[in-house]
């Protein structure tokens, strides 16, 4: 009797450790409505378009693998935009390996009545973006639509994911980032991890300092972070992604990046074997090739123009692609199926090459907590030597071989067949950034002016023109060049235009117009104003203008820069140049600014606007004199030619 009675009392104390720890994160109803009775108004947070009242995620990870999300959302709506970004709450999962159940979904009306989720208004779908690609079919989204959604209501859901346990014991680990701030006020964020004790858990807290609230139980951890009124996010133009500075927490049970590496190589070169059918695409593909820098242009230009490009976030399906004959079957795949079928071909070919997970964001790789989550696609590293490796995104069909926009100058994960490495993705230079553009003008006495226009561009650029004009109908191009040449003045005229094959991504964009313009140079009297007119194609420009006088956020940029355009004015007979521009030349240590002008002979005036942007990122405290710098720049004056009469001048 007394071991039972032993047994009994270990069994309580277990239990009542597990209650306790349970009950310390369980909000009640009484909890519940206490918050929603105490909750800010829209007086209060004029600018949100709702409050987060509460947000608890539990993550409970079980021995086996397995593992439940528990969720407990409280949302105050406080503008009609809310309810458009609230009332309808989704949630993506993998059908093959998730299920999740919806506990609790009501709507708190201000009036104090409580309205329920009618069950057809919760939804299993398959997400739009994926309707075409059947492949992915175990993709779905649950959706909650809730009722009576008004300004002052309040959205209460609970839910439970569970992810079943892995049948290989390899795949037990676990990982995650969870964000504490967003573009909405939370009052209160709790993410509580539970772990088996024999897989603790890494992690750390970046861009505030939050120590977890620790509970040791007989076999397992329980970690619990808090934070209490986080202040909205009110957005910036070109503000870094929320990733680079909100309260984060990043935790993993991995310790090595070499461990993941290991992994992810056995999920993936399993599925990247040159089959019969690979190697005949293969040699198809490079045919015409003479070297080994031909057969990986020819084969990567098939893949990222022929295979089309499913948007799928990397590792919602997992983290294993399909085999790489299917993919060339089917003809269309996400980050994983697509780099799987390049390596496969590659190698069919005789070329080594790695997958490399990249984060395409401008965001610092956690070194010390060795988790995927913290990248978002997938490249291909293909050696060149040992100090060169040669870069390629399957997804960039919109840019000249061999250059891609994201994750340049970041930590990759190259994925080594039994190991893992990090390795610093190639960045490309402002050189290789270019816009070169010619303006050249020829004015009449009465100032019309034709003006032709040369644009050649290089890196950036380049994508920028593929990305406006690279699949217009002709029709659409006849429209939109019309447009350009109205850009340059009223009642322009279209004397013609050309457009290199954007298609080609071997073929660098060239891009060409010849317009006639009245009244470009205005003539009053024994003067005419002239201002040299700004190219019309956005696409030659920089996209990034400080236009804040002050910033609470760093001033970020896509890319570094090299734009230059330069060209002649052609002044008409019987007229002297009276004023030019001044000269400007200005250093920093984000770029390098230059305004040249200069009169060649009578009748000649030769300009040139020059800039290079060096840095991608401006801080705040550098701010001020960057925006200085860029408006002197800018200024209309800089444009402005005045022409006499040369007779007046006698």
């Amino acid at each position: 009797m007394k071991s039972i009675f032993k047994i009994g009392a270990v069994l309580f104390l277990l239990l009542f450790a597990v209650f306790t720890v349970r009950a310390q994160h369980h909000y009640s109803e009484a909890d519940v409505q206490d918050i929603i009775e105490n909750a800010p108004s829209a007086a209060d947070y004029p600018q949100a378009s709702a409050v987060i009242l509460l947000e608890q995620k539990i993550l409970t990870v079980q021995e086996d693998g397995s593992s439940t999300l528990d969720e407990h959302l409280l949302i105050k709506i406080l503008k009609h935009r809310g309810k458009q970004k609230y009332g309808d709450q989704k949630r993506k999962y993998d059908a093959n390996t998730d299920s999740i159940r919806v506990l609790l979904a009501v709507t708190h009306k201000p009036s104090g009545k409580i309205v329920a989720v009618e069950k057809k208004a919760v939804n299993d779908i398959t997400p739009p973006e994926l309707a075409d690609a059947s492949v992915y079919a175990n993709i779905q989204e649950k959706v909650i639509s809730f009722p009576a959604v008004t300004p002052g209501a309040v959205l209460e859901l609970k839910l439970r994911q569970f992810s079943k346990a892995p049948k290989d014991s390899a795949d037990r680990h676990y990982w995650g980032m969870v964000g504490f701030q967003t573009d909405d006020p939370i009052l209160t964020k709790e993410f509580v991890l539970v772990v088996p004790k024999d897989r603790d858990a890494r992690y750390v807290f970046l861009h505030r300092k939050v120590e977890p609230e620790e509970t040791e139980l007989p076999n397992s951890y329980v970690y619990s972070w808090r934070i209490q009124k986080s202040p909205q996010i009110i957005s910036e133009p070109y503000m870094p992604p929320f990733e680079d500075f909100i309260p984060l927490l990043v935790f993993s049970s991995e310790k090595q990046w070499d461990s993941v590496g290991r992994w992810l190589a056995g999920k993936f070169y399993k599925h990247a074997k040159p089959t019969p059918a690979l190697r005949a695409k293969a040699r198809q593909l490079t045919r015409g090739a003479k070297t080994r820098e031909e057969k990986i242009r020819d084969i990567f230009l098939f893949v990222a123009q022929k295979i089309r490009t499913v948007h799928l976030r990397l590792g919602l399906a997992g983290y294993e692609p399909h085999d790489a004959d299917s993919v060339l079957a089917n003809r269309y795949g996400d980050t994983r199926d697509k780099s799987v079928l390049l390596v496969a071909l590659l190698k069919a070919a005789g070329v080594d090459a790695y997958p490399a997970l990249v984060n395409g964001n401008p965001v610092q790789l956690v070194q010390a907590i060795p988790t995927p989550r913290q990248f978002d696609q997938i490249y291909v590293a293909v050696p060149r030597s040992k100090k060169e490796t040669l870069w390629l995104d399957p997804a960039a069909d919109n840019t000249r071989y061999p250059y891609f926009i994201g994750g340049q100058g970041n930590q990759a994960l190259v994925v080594q067949p039994g190991r893992g490495v990090l390795e610093k993705v190639k960045a490309f230079s402002p050189n290789f950034n270019r816009s070169d553009n010619r303006l050249d003008c020829t004015l009449d006495a009465a100032g019309t002016a034709v003006t032709s226009i040369v644009s050649r561009l290089n890196g950036y650029f380049d994508m920028r023109a593929r990305n406006a004009l690279k699949d217009e109908t002709p029709k659409e191009l006849e429209q939109y060049f019309q447009q350009m040449a109205n850009g340059l003045g009223e009642g322009s005229t279209e004397i013609s235009h050309s457009l290199s094959n954007l298609k080609n991504l071997l073929e660098p964009a060239v891009i060409r117009q010849k317009v006639k313009t009245p009244d470009l140079g205005i003539a009053e009297g024994n003067m005419m104003i002239f201002r040299v007119p700004r190219i019309p194609f956005e696409f030659v420009h920089n996209p990034f203008f400080p236009g804040l006088e002050k910033r609470h956020y760093d001033f970020l940029m896509e890319s570094t820069m090299h734009v230059t355009v330069q060209g002649d004015v052609d002044i008409p007979a019987g007229y002297r140049v009276v004023y030019l521009p001044q000269n400007l030349q200005t250093k920093t240590p984000y770029g390098v600014w230059k305004i040249a002008f200069k009169a060649e002979g009578k009748r000649k005036i030769h300009y040139t606007y020059d800039y290079i942007l060096n840095k991608k990122r401006v801080s705040v405290a550098d701010y001020p004199d960057f925006k200085k710098t860029f408006d002197k720049f800018a200024r209309p004056q800089n444009r402005l030619i005045l022409l006499e009469k040369a007779a007046a001048m006698r």
